[in-house]
């Protein structure tokens, strides 16, 4: 639990350096006004839900937890042409300000909500994040994960109240 506090607080750090106004206005696309957040108070994440990472193996998200180290989670489209990048961009930002580093000090994990995608999205979307952020041993701690339809609305259903 206090790897998810620490992933709060740090993605709202990053969240207010992404933020730069901008002077152009607004609008809901036709896609954002189908979106809706239902509470889901007290519900806690499945830790053996199933997903594919950006290589194509079988992975749960408790693989990530065992290392002992804090995880940093996001969940985004990978091929969302907007916000999803905005906030991408806004942590990689954040981790390069950094002192400490991916794969030293903790993991961090990508989640695509987009169930149509897979690896072949979440790989070049890795590799384009990694060669940004530029810091050794990245590539075995940042992972960009896919999942089926009903595995990766249960994630997002467990999720996107708490972010």
């Amino acid at each position: 639990m206090k790897f998810f506090f620490i992933y709060f607080f740090l993605l709202s750090i990053f969240t207010i350096h992404a933020y730069e106004p901008s002077p152009v206005e607004n609008k809901k696309t036709k896609e954002l006004e189908q979106v809706k957040v239902t509470a889901q108070l007290g519900k806690q994440l499945d830790l053996n839900i199933n997903f594919v990472d950006s290589n194509g193996k079988k992975v749960v998200l408790n693989d990530y937890l065992k290392k002992g180290k804090p995880v940093l989670l996001s969940v985004v489209y990978f091929a969302c042409p907007t916000l999803c990048n905005i906030h991408l961009n806004g942590v990689l930002d954040g981790l390069k300000e950094l002192e400490w580093s991916l794969g030293n000090e903790f993991e961090y994990v990508t989640i695509s909500m987009d169930y149509n995608e897979t690896e072949k999205q979440a790989k070049p979307k890795k590799a384009s994040y990694l060669e940004s952020y530029g810091r050794e041993g990245a590539d075995k701690s940042w992972h960009f994960l896919t999942g089926k339809k009903e595995k990766s609305t249960d994630c997002d259903s467990a999720l996107i109240p708490l972010l």
